[in-house]
Parts: C-alpha cells; sequence; structure tokens
C-alpha cells in the first residue's frame, strides 16, 4: 500500500494542479 498510497496521493494533488494552470492559461489566451 505505501508506493501505491503515494501515486495516489501525487496524482490526486498534480492532476488538479495541471487543470488549474491549463485554465489559467486557456482564459489568458482567450482575454
Amino acid at each position: 500500500m505505501g508506493a501505491v498510497g503515494v501515486l495516489f496521493v501525487f496524482v490526486a494533488v498534480l492532476v488538479p494542479e495541471a487543470t488549474h494552470l491549463r485554465g489559467e492559461a486557456g482564459s489568458a489566451a482567450a482575454a
């Protein structure tokens, strides 16, 4: 569970950050 748990937390934190940054870039390009 150790490695899987770390990987799960890593993905859970990183995916929203990536989508947030991509959303900001899209908003800046549209503006």
